[in-house]
């Protein structure tokens, strides 16, 4: 997914992390939400990292635009994973992802950006803004935040392959940055009494499951390069309806 999409993968990292820790490990559910959403942001960030090594060859990054959106990702990734554990009701959380993600997902299935398209390159207020809302809620969740940044640019009429280029870098940032807020916030925390962890990082998790997606992601990339861009659009905006969907269920 990080090399088809631009998204890391933390969507579906998440709540199998979740499930783990609270069904097998026995963590308790408000230790196991910030673990989880720690480790997820900390696994995309390898993949995330080949990922846009792969577009910027191909140079497929808007730079501009996301160096726009770079303050912005960088204050809200920090802020929600620091005070992730103290203010925020996950039912809440899950309610607004998974309404987002569907009108998300239906602006990008229904937006036409035809061969002629000029792109609408957005302000550098916007960028900002944009940059601080994907960062909070990326942060929050232990998701990348490719979702809601793809959904940003193809409303400025990027092409969808500079689209999941750009947001492939965007993810990188909002994860490095949330990954570090999650380990601050987690070295302040009472022991959470799981081995091999960094703040509330989960080594073993992260080292599993990166080994194998690292393999796959520059397979998901040169798909990317083969694909139809109507079509690419059409399938990211079909696993973006589908993931928010799956949050239902956990």
């Amino acid at each position: 997914m990080s090399g088809m999409f631009g998204i890391g993968g933390g969507i579906i990292i998440f709540p199998i992390i979740f499930f783990t820790l609270t069904k097998l490990l026995f963590i308790p559910q408000h230790l196991s939400l910030s673990v989880a959403a720690a480790t997820s942001l900390a696994i995309t960030i390898p993949n995330l990292v080949v990922a846009t090594i792969d577009y910027q060859k191909e140079k497929q990054i808007i730079w501009k635009i996301v160096l726009a959106m770079v303050p912005g990702l960088i204050i809200g990734a920090i802020a929600s994973s620091l005070f992730f554990v103290h203010y925020f009701n996950s039912h809440v959380i899950k309610l607004i992802f998974v309404s987002s993600t569907i009108l998300i997902a239906i602006q990008i299935y229904f937006t036409h950006i035809g061969k002629d398209s000029t792109p609408n390159y957005p302000t550098k207020v916007a960028s900002f803004s944009a940059g601080l809302f994907i960062g909070t809620i990326s942060g929050l969740l232990g998701i990348a935040g490719g979702e809601f940044s793809a959904s940003f640019l193809n409303f400025h009429k990027i092409k969808i392959k500079d689209v999941v280029g750009t947001t492939s870098l965007v993810g990188l940032t909002v994860s490095i940055f949330g990954s570090l807020g999650f380990i601050i916030s987690g070295a302040k925390q009472a022991p959470i009494n799981l081995e091999h962890s960094i703040g509330f990082i989960y080594l073993p998790a992260v080292i599993q499951i990166c080994i194998t997606s690292l393999i796959m992601v520059s397979i998901g990339e040169k798909f990317a390069q083969k694909m139809r861009a109507s079509h690419l659009k059409r399938y990211f905006s079909i696993l973006v309806a589908l993931t928010g969907l799956s949050m239902l269920f956990f």
